[in-house]
């Protein structure tokens, strides 16, 4: 058999609009995403066949992912390969549920893991553009395959397609850290891009460095949360504590946190009176985005 891991970061989103058009590689996220040490890691056991027979297991979970399926057809068929069979597993270092782009993560980890069990030939941008396909298609995702494959956070000035999109790496704080909670559902996120505000009016240029960041960040965490009155209560509990910004997921199931070092148990104290327990955690940005191990 042969054997392929890789981890992929999550991406929470810090300001964006949505910028969308019938073709999937013009299309995606504009504005900012950060990636957090938090994700999945991906192990492929697998062997070439006629068909495409995987198993997706978690653990003792079975997965039923058809669209992580489809993103390896369409890797696999840009090789000459018919089928494969085998056990994809995956290690979700946090709940996948959780409303921090974690299918698109998915996708691009497997990827990634099968492109070093098959040596493929398909560079890293060829496995984006695919996995950014496909989160568009299902709904899973809003284009965050780019900027997890980079890692860091990202400031897109056009859409985040891969290998296309125009963007900035923004430089942080050694002693930032992000304290996220939430309460996730039992399967990956589906995303309506009718429920997501428009960022629209953001200048784009005015942004150079992470100080510029934080009060676009706020604007945009303000504007998410205008018309729920729960996540107005949860903002002015944050703003108890000495925090840079919150913000929330993208689809408003999880708040986080900006936050330096000294002040994230605060913020921690603050969330555990909200959000249960174990789905409470403290991260930092992850700079460097998908990886392959050895």
């Amino acid at each position: 058999m042969l054997i392929g891991k890789s981890f992929s970061p999550f991406t929470i989103p810090l300001f964006l609009r949505l910028s969308y058009s019938n073709d999937p590689l013009e299309s995606g996220i504009v504005g900012a995403l950060a990636n957090i040490l938090k994700g999945v890691s991906c192990r492929v056991e697998v062997d070439y066949d006629r068909v495409l027979n995987l198993d997706f297991v978690a653990g003792r979970e079975q997965l039923h992912l058809p669209w992580v399926e489809e993103a390896i057809e369409m890797a696999i068929k840009r090789e000459g390969i018919d089928g494969l069979r085998g056990v994809v597993d995956y290690h979700f270092e946090v709940n996948y549920g959780l409303d921090i782009s974690s299918a698109s993560a998915t996708i691009i980890s497997t990827l990634a893991a099968l492109k070093k069990a098959l040596s493929l030939k398909l560079s890293p941008l060829d496995l984006a553009s695919i996995s950014h396909m496909i989160e568009l298609k299902y709904n899973i995702g809003f284009g965050c395959t780019f900027s997890q494959l980079i890692g860091g956070v990202d400031l897109f000035t056009t859409p985040s397609v891969p290998g296309k999109a125009r963007y900035l790496r923004i430089g942080v704080p050694d002693d930032l850290r992000i304290v996220v909670a939430g309460r996730p559902a039992h399967e990956f996120p589906i995303y309506t891009r009718r429920a997501f505000p428009q960022s629209s009016s953001i200048d784009l240029g005015s942004v150079k460095s992470f100080d510029d960041i934080i009060p676009l960040c706020r604007r945009f965490s303000e504007e998410f949360m205008s018309e729920s009155t729960r996540l107005k209560w949860i903002a002015s509990e944050l703003s108890k504590a000495n925090i840079l910004s919150y913000g929330f997921g993208f689809s408003g199931n999880v708040v986080y946190a900006l936050v330096y070092r000294d002040y994230m148990i605060d913020v921690a104290s603050i969330l555990l009176n909200i959000f249960p327990t174990e789905y409470i955690f403290i991260s930092e940005i992850d700079p460097i985005g998908v990886r392959v191990y050895l």
